[in-house]
Order: structure tokens, then C-alpha cells, then sequence
């Protein structure tokens, strides 16, 4: 009966750990990369500077006549098209 009561707690034990460890799997997984993926995708948007070629010509201010409206525009495309991408390249 000790040696049944015995192997029954470590079962529960080895279960908590397991199951502990899956969630922090699918957390790191679902939640974490994802964020990180987005927050890559976001640094051409804000820091114009590391965009290529269009971020040098925006800091340069060689754009020409663009207005503040014209270059969220831009950006705004930009950010979608990265997290499209960003998306479509996590489900293949």
C-alpha cells in the first residue's frame, strides 16, 4: 500500500512538472515570439533611419515635398506589409 501511495505522488509530481513546463511552452510560443516578431516588424516605422533606402531618404530630407500625412501614409504601408510578411512566413 506505501509503495502504491509512493508511486501515486510522484506521478502527481511529475504531472505538475509537465504540465507547468507546457504552459510555459505554448506562453513562450503564442505570446512572446509573437511580440517579438511585430516589435521587428515596427522598427522601420519608428526609426525611419534603419528602413534602407526610403528611411535614408526621409532622414536626409531628401523626400522632396512630402507632408507628415503622406510619410504615415508610407509607413503605415510599410508596418503592414513587414507584419503580412512576418505572418505568412510563421505558417509555412
Amino acid at each position: 500500500m506505501a509503495y502504491t501511495r509512493h508511486s501515486f505522488l510522484s506521478f502527481i509530481k511529475l504531472t505538475k512538472v509537465r504540465v507547468a513546463y507546457n504552459m510555459f511552452e505554448d506562453f513562450l510560443i503564442k505570446y512572446a515570439w509573437s511580440a517579438f516578431g511585430l516589435i521587428l516588424c515596427s522598427f522601420p516605422t519608428f526609426v525611419p533611419s534603419i528602413a534602407g533606402a526610403a528611411g535614408l531618404l526621409e532622414t536626409t530630407g531628401s523626400t522632396g515635398m512630402l507632408d507628415n500625412d503622406t510619410r504615415e501614409r508610407i509607413r503605415t504601408g510599410n508596418f503592414i506589409t513587414n507584419k503580412r510578411s512576418f505572418l505568412f512566413l510563421s505558417k509555412s
